[in-house]
């Protein structure tokens, strides 16, 4: 079954009986249902800060702005290809769940090795062009690292619909999630680059923050 990005989180299914999970519980801690949504909300955000940042590469020194976006373009394969392995997870039997949540880690983790590959890439440019895509990747760093944290959440608990049913009767005994969530992040985020810096990179800086700000995170 295809879902789009926002209905899978509404089929959280066992034996065809839909399992709706409450939010965070009174002691703010983290049910399937709110982890799923920072998941989705993480993945919406990333691939908007790798093309952020190859954007402003182009401006800032286009000789290696053909490599950058040559690394930035897994994104494009990898965001979708993680939300359907979360699709493909909610509907899978308690049997199958465990595998595909390890495909899943599997495939953050080598998210995150490809958000490095962009830091390494970055050379030779001016001190302020630097220190703009440190930031934009050093985000993306984050939100991946956030993202599997999320995701290893959801294996501590078992990976299966029996653990599902067992989070939801005792989310008390799950540990809140530390650290900004991808919303915070982005609203911080936002705000920095739309301060100018008075050099040809604003115009992509601003875009970037005008794409970030448009993003309907949950």
């Amino acid at each position: 079954m295809n879902l789009s990005r926002r209905s899978f989180i509404g089929h959280l299914t066992t034996g065809g009986a839909a399992i709706y999970l409450v939010g965070c519980g009174a002691g703010g801690t983290p049910t399937v249902a709110s982890i799923l949504t920072e998941a989705d909300n993480i993945l919406m955000f990333i691939a908007p800060l790798g093309d952020g940042a190859a954007a402003i590469i182009e401006v800032a020194d286009p000789a290696i702005a053909p490599e950058v976006l040559i690394v930035v373009s897994i994104y494009d394969k990898a965001v979708p290809a993680i939300e359907q392995l979360l699709t493909d997870w909610a509907a899978a039997s308690a049997a199958d769940q465990p595998g595909i949540l390890s495909q899943i880690e599997a495939a953050v983790t080598a998210l995150q090795a490809d958000a490095q590959n962009i830091i390494s890439k970055i050379t030779g440019v001016p001190a302020t062009v630097l220190a703009e895509i440190n930031s934009i990747t050093s985000s993306i760093l984050g939100e991946i690292s956030a993202l599997l944290k999320w995701i290893l959440q959801l294996k501590t608990a078992g990976g299966t619909s029996a653990a599902l049913h067992h989070m939801a009767a005792n989310a008390h005994k799950y540990v809140k999630m530390v650290g900004p969530n991808a919303k915070t992040q982005r609203d911080i985020l936002v705000k920095q680059l739309q301060v100018p810096t008075n050099t040809n990179i604003d115009s992509a800086r601003f875009a970037l923050a005008t794409k970030l700000a448009a993003l309907q995170l949950k």
